[in-house]
Parts: structure tokens; C-alpha cells; sequence
């Protein structure tokens, strides 16, 4: 069987992102430890030769967006069950007299002459 040789199409940009830095290290004039440099690309960030730039950051964007997209559901279930057992346990320890809520007419009374 004869094998043929499949050329993946590349996007041609004839423009360049601008290259900036965050933050200035001390011998810079500045308080941070490291800084971080963005932009300078000259291909479109989801083209095979953009990968291999240095200050390509989709993969580190990529795999925090999954992260937090991961987190979010088991955060909002975590709320949900907190919210549950908090309202159990209170319903469980009754009202924080000690007497239980509700009651007739003589309970109403009582409680009318704790206000005074």
C-alpha cells in the first residue's frame, strides 16, 4: 500500500503582537523577583509553529480554564451540602432557649412575659 505524505495547511500572518514585560526586577529599578513577558508572536496562537515560542501561554490558559472548570461544580455541590447539614443541625438543636417553638396560647403568654 503506498503511503502518501499529508501537509498540514499553516495560516500566514504577515503582523506581529506587541512584546511587553510585567514588573521590573531590582536591577531594573524594581521590587519583583521575576517578571514575565508576553506578546511577540508572529503566527496565530493556534497554529504548530506558534507552539514553540517562548512566551506562548495558551497551554498554561488552556489547562487552568479546565481546572477551573472542573472545580466549579464540585465547590457549588460542597456549598449545597454545607447549607443542608447547617440547616439540619440547626432544626435538630431547637430554638436556643431551650423551649420548643410554636405552642398554643399558653406558649404565646410565656413568651410575652420573658419580653416584660
Amino acid at each position: 500500500m503506498p503511503t502518501t505524505e499529508i501537509k498540514i495547511p499553516t495560516e500566514k500572518w504577515s503582523g506581529q503582537v506587541r512584546q511587553i514585560t510585567l514588573g521590573a526586577t531590582p536591577a531594573e529599578g524594581g521590587t519583583r523577583a521575576k517578571t514575565v513577558t508576553v506578546g511577540g508572536e508572529t503566527q496565530p496562537g493556534h497554529n504548530q509553529d506558534a507552539a514553540a515560542s517562548p512566551t506562548n501561554n495558551m497551554a498554561a490558559a488552556y489547562y487552568y480554564s479546565i481546572l477551573l472548570m472542573m472545580s466549579v461544580p464540585f465547590t457549588l455541590t460542597g456549598i449545597l451540602a454545607y447549607t443542608i447539614f447547617r440547616q439540619s443541625r440547626t432544626e435538630a438543636a431547637g430554638p436556643p432557649d431551650g423551649r420548643e417553638q410554636g405552642g398554643g396560647q399558653d406558649a404565646q403568654r410565656e413568651r410575652q412575659d420573658d419580653l416584660r
